[in-house]
């Protein structure tokens, strides 16, 4: 079983998308489990003709999480962007 996991909504999403997201996992969640994952959205900023440019060296990344420490750990991931 997997645990610590971050799920990214990795769009640019319709508010609501959140706790549409945390309700299927509680719905499907082995009781004691949903703890163990954690939302987190990182909307694109991408144009057509240049996304993966956009991608590669933004002019902004935008991280939301409910703690702290989550949006800490994401971040970990885009130490590399704009590099």
């Amino acid at each position: 079983m997997l645990e610590n996991v971050i799920l990214v909504e990795k769009s640019t999403v319709p508010i609501g998308t959140f706790k549409m997201i945390l309700g299927i996992i509680e719905a499907t969640s082995i009781k004691g489990n949903k703890d163990k994952y954690v939302i987190a959205s990182n909307p694109e900023f991408l144009a057509e003709g240049t996304a993966v440019s956009d991608l590669m060296k933004p002019d902004r990344v935008i991280l939301g999480a409910a703690e702290d420490r989550d949006i800490s750990r994401l971040s970990t991931l885009y130490e590399y962007v704009g590099k």
